[in-house]
């Protein structure tokens, strides 16, 4: 999933916001994807069910992006 998207936006890098939160087998985090750590053109947030270490399910939630025209 995360080549597709390096191979669908050459020059945009993700990066993690703020910390990754853990309760039992189901973690959440925030990202940004940008071309730096100053502009930000997406970010969201995902939430990862995790089965003996491994992922089972993540649950892609877009915060923020441009509009669609």
């Amino acid at each position: 999933m995360i080549g597709a998207a390096r191979t669908q936006l050459p020059g945009l890098r993700f990066r993690l916001r703020g910390a990754v939160e853990t309760h039992h087998d189901t973690m959440r985090f925030s990202w940004a994807l940008g071309p730096d750590a100053d502009t930000d053109v997406a970010g969201g947030t995902d939430v990862v069910v995790l089965d003996g270490g491994r992922m089972r399910q993540i649950i892609g939630f877009i915060d923020f992006a441009p509009a669609a025209s």
